[in-house]
């Protein structure tokens, strides 16, 4: 940021200068309390402004979600700590220059509990049987696991696609959210999300090709799935060589070869030349 100082007031500039990535270090110890929300801080800055995101151990946590929302400053924000949020977690911030930045953060669970005030003012007798730590019974870790497969054959242009992410864990309650390109998919005319956890577009469009992720999540554990996907389009041009104008549509198979479809009447012989 620069400063430009006058007489009589100051004005600042933004910098437009690019930046690589960085964080500022900060407290890499946070404690945390059971049941209650807990926030991880990330101070990242760079010019263009880095994308965040947060990992823990190899696996990346999502941006929002019923345990989870990364803030507006970059922290991390679990919004109700269980016994198994103890450990290590990392920031991870990247804007295209350079190699980007990482800090790391411990989150600790007390576990001690708040004394009660005593009755009519007395102070508190405490032994050393009363000073010990309760600790709570952890929760029950319930592995999940997901499956991404492409059911549609050859996806092009104008025809359906669909996606299936087959879940493998509890039978209720799992949370289910697609993602295209990193962006969640919103359910419309065109994209619709069914029961079963699949993903059905009535009519592909060749911007819906890329990367595809299936989210799963319950309580504290959750899976990620990946596919990617190339959606073929279709090759429209007018024929000369026919009468009333119609148009000529040309599809590349799977196997290499080309189909040609020609709507209208014709005076002669459609000609494919390469």
């Amino acid at each position: 940021m620069c400063r430009k100082t006058r007489s009589t007031d100051e004005v600042l500039v933004p910098a437009t200068q690019p930046e690589p990535a960085r964080i500022i270090p900060g407290p890499n110890v946070t404690e945390g309390h059971i049941g209650e929300p807990a926030e991880l801080p990330c101070n990242a800055m760079g010019w263009p402004r880095p994308t965040v995101t947060w990992w823990r151990d190899t696996t990346m946590l999502p941006l929002s979600s019923r345990r989870y929302e990364q803030l507006s400053s970059y922290a991390l924000l679990i919004r109700s700590v269980v016994y198994e949020d103890a450990g290590e977690y990392s920031c991870h911030a990247h804007n295209g220059i350079g190699s980007g930045a990482i800090f790391k953060v411990t989150l600790i669970i007390d576990l001690q509990p708040e004394p009660l005030p005593p009755a009519g003012g007395e102070e508190p007798d405490f032994n050393s049987r009363d000073s010990e730590p309760v600790v709570p019974k952890p929760f029950e870790f319930v592995p999940l696991e997901t499956r991404v497969s492409l059911v549609t054959n050859d996806p092009t242009a104008g025809a359906p696609l669909q996606i299936d992410c087959s879940v493998k864990g509890p039978s209720e309650a799992v949370e289910v959210t697609w993602r295209h390109q990193n962006q969640v998919i919103e359910e419309s005319d065109r994209k619709r999300l069914l029961s079963n956890h699949t993903l059905f577009i009535t009519k592909a469009e060749v911007a819906d090709s890329g990367e595809y992720r299936c989210n799963a999540e319950y309580e504290n554990s959750f899976s990620i799935s990946a596919i990617h996907i190339a959606v073929k389009g279709e090759i429209l041009f007018p024929n000369s060589l026919v009468v009333g104008g119609p148009a000529s549509s040309i599809k590349l198979l799977s196997h290499g070869e080309l189909s040609c479809a020609v709507i209208g009447r014709v005076s002669t012989m459609p000609l494919i030349r390469k």
